[in-house]
């Protein structure tokens, strides 16, 4: 048993000195400021060739990018579906309801496209991570190639909506929806 103790100890001396490091003694002492983290963060790069240390603009950058891919083809213009033909106007979203009383907030309104900081509210989102997929459709034109999100797109989709789509042009008004919860 005490074989295997001194085995013990021989195998893991070398990991121990692995914890032992130098400290800013000068730091400790209150001499000089520990140093500090660079508040800026680092710099993202941009599908554009550009960079940016905004993670919402990188963010909002890719969710252009979804959006034109996904929905942009049938979603654009004053001939789309059911009179949604703004899928890149991202006031308008926040500000429009859906037609589709199926999507119900805690209210009773209709849904709003784009409900800032509440992605479970908004129409867009719902619609796309929907399992089946609901959007684009599953029998879309013939002329068109649809693109299904897919679980890393949500994700971008998700975190653009919770944290980079304020203002919400409509908080505090009587037409402000899904915001409890």
């Amino acid at each position: 048993m005490y074989k295997r103790a001194h085995l013990i100890l021989l195998v893991c001396a070398p990991l121990a000195t692995g914890c032992l490091h130098d400290f800013n003694d000068a730091a400790i002492n209150g001499e000089a400021p520990p140093p500090t983290d660079d508040l800026d963060g680092f710099p993202i790069e941009l599908d554009d060739g550009g960079t940016t240390t905004d993670v919402c603009a990188q963010n909002t950058a890719k969710v252009t990018d979804l959006l034109e891919r996904a929905c942009h083809v049938c979603h654009n213009g004053p001939g789309a579906p059911n009179g949604f033909g703004f899928i890149m106007d991202f006031n308008m979203l926040k500000t429009s309801r859906t037609f589709n009383s199926a999507y119900k907030d805690v209210d009773g309104l209709n849904f709003r496209y784009l409900t800032p900081g509440h992605p479970e509210h908004s129409f867009i989102y719902v619609r796309a991570a929907s399992y089946p997929p609901t959007m684009p459709p599953p029998q879309p034109p013939a002329d068109i190639s649809p693109y299904y999100p897919k679980t890393t797109d949500l994700s971008v989709l998700n975190y653009w909506i919770t944290s980079c789509t304020f203002p919400d042009p409509l908080a505090g008004t009587t037409m402000d929806a899904g915001t409890s919860g």
